[in-house]
């Protein structure tokens, strides 16, 4: 078996990431689910988890290891990647010990189709203590803005079980990517509350680390309030009329709100009630105005967006733009824990 060494020098490209949920898990393995700081995996039975003290994770079989490694987008300029997963094996190839000396060799490369996901399959030779073995690089995008690399490699001889490669696939297959934090607050966030991102709209991070999601110059910020905070502000069972001020101070606590209207819409989708609602406020000396879209999770938790012109700090927009953000509130989910 592979020593926990060896095992940190498989994950030498691992990056601090960010991350946000974008896409849906393939839920065909089993009902075994494991959430870790940069994504989530479906795994059968017959398969451990195991997690070292440095925060790695490796599903585990008897003879095989499949250990995860994350990219994040952002960082590959620095790094010297292109946003292709050839060029994150070609990354790892110069910076992992196991593969030192070994140059990229298109003729070892392939693509295949797990589950509707692609997965890039590179398939190599790795060398410890002069022995070699087989090993493969498996790489999926698993959100706009982070890869995962499956690494694959047998604990005992010299090649990988063909029937464990193949579920090692399904479980990079069934991956979900997101967004995280190590503040608390956004961890809290992205690592509970997951939705879909709308076409042709970005999710991004303020320099204070607030999530946000992006269409041109309009920004819709994340706003949210766990049950027991909307319990000390005594506002358990309360309407959304109670809860506008109280949810417009989220964003702007040293504000004074001026509500352009005195009622709002409510819109339901996916069995959801999201709240639309117009707003201006003060700000010292300046008016600002802007579109809060708001709705209550299964958690009981309020979650909110806050909509305007980034640089015009006013929003006026379109129906689409109003849509878009009602789909983001109404696919919002509280992910099921390990079962």
């Amino acid at each position: 078996m592979l020593s926990s060494t060896v095992r940190k020098l498989l994950l030498v490209g691992l990056l601090t990431l960010l991350g946000a949920l974008m896409v849906g898990a393939q839920t065909g393995l089993s009902q075994h689910i494991f959430y870790g700081a940069y994504a989530a995996f479906y795994y059968p039975s017959g398969w451990e988890l195991t997690e070292t003290e440095d925060g790695f994770t490796s599903f585990q079989t008897e003879q095989t290891s499949l250990f995860m490694a994350f990219y994040y987008l952002p960082n590959f300029e620095d790094l010297g990647i292109d946003d292709d997963p050839a060029s994150v094996v070609r990354h790892r190839l110069t910076e992992i010990t196991l593969y030192e000396g070994q140059e990229f060799d298109e003729s070892l490369e392939s693509l295949e189709t797990v589950n509707d996901q692609e997965l890039y399959v590179y398939s190599t030779t790795a060398v410890q203590n002069g022995e070699s073995y087989e090993a493969y690089e498996i790489v999926r995008r698993v959100s706009a803005y982070t890869y995962t690399v499956g690494v694959v490699f047998p604990f005992e001889g010299e090649t990988v079980d063909a029937d464990d490669l193949e579920i090692a696939k399904e479980i990079i297959a069934s991956g979900e990517g997101w967004f995280l934090n190590e503040d608390g607050v956004t961890a809290d966030l992205v690592g509970t509350f997951r939705f879909d991102v709308p076409e042709g709209w970005l999710v991004k991070l303020t320099d204070e680390d607030r999530m946000y999601v992006e269409k041109e110059t309009q920004r819709g910020l994340f706003l949210f309030s766990y049950p027991e905070d909307l319990e000390e502000a005594e506002l358990v069972d309360a309407d959304f009329s109670e809860l506008l001020p109280y949810a417009l101070s989220l964003g702007y606590p040293d504000s004074e709100i001026e509500p352009s209207i005195t009622d709002f819409e409510t819109v339901t989708e996916n069995e959801r009630d999201v709240i639309v609602y117009p707003y201006t406020l003060t700000k010292g000396d300046e008016t600002y105005a802007g579109v809060y879209v708001m709705t209550f999770l299964e958690d009981g938790t309020l979650m909110a967006i806050d909509f305007f012109d980034v640089k015009t700090g006013n929003s006026e927009p379109n129906q689409e733009d109003i849509d878009a953000l009602i789909s983001v509130l109404s696919t919002m989910r509280v992910p099921v824990g390990e079962e």
